[in-house]
């Protein structure tokens, strides 16, 4: 549940790359030091990190011509601390966003009844405001405002007037 984030070098590495509800990391943050001879470097962004990039970008402290911006579509990441209060997270074998739902999968029925799941767990299904960030929960931007290539189809905003929005 705690992700690190890759960093290849060649095509033959992009399997190392995992998207999952836990990438909560802003990549962009690995950025800073980037150098003109350090060349072109393509990133994962999603919409909070794009946000990111454009920041850096208008204060000069990015050069977009060195960026190429993989844009992930983000239903929000969830909370590791608000998971392990409704699962003993060593029993976790999968984790999934669907609609308005976190199904988990776990390797031992827990309270309330689950039901059978996909690698012969058992599935708990959770409202996905339980266990999202707290930021995500009011996120306008859940796609990337700036990519070079898009990742996947667009999500809906949870908050797309920004009302009661706590950033």
């Amino acid at each position: 549940y705690h992700v690190s984030p890759a960093f290849i070098t060649t095509p033959e590495d992009c399997d190392q790359l995992i998207l999952t509800p836990f990438c909560a990391q802003n990549l962009v943050r690995y950025l800073r030091g980037l150098k003109p001879e350090d060349g072109k470097v393509a990133i994962v962004v999603k919409g909070c990190d794009s946000r990111t990039v454009n920041e850096l970008i208008a204060e000069n402290q990015l050069n977009r011509e060195q960026l190429h911006l993989l844009g992930l579509p983000c239903p929000g990441v969830v909370d590791v601390d608000k998971l392990a209060r409704h699962v003993d997270l060593r029993e976790v074998q999968e984790v999934r966003l669907e609609g308005d739902e976190v199904i988990l999968v776990t390797e031992e029925a827990s309270p309330p009844a689950p039901s059978p799941g996909r690698r012969g767990g058992m599935e708990r299904h959770l409202p996905v405001a339980d266990l999202l960030e707290d930021t995500c929960l009011h996120c306008q931007y859940p796609n990337p405002v700036t990519f070079d290539e898009l990742l996947g189809p667009e999500v809906p905003a949870r908050n797309p007037e920004g009302e009661d929005a706590e950033l």
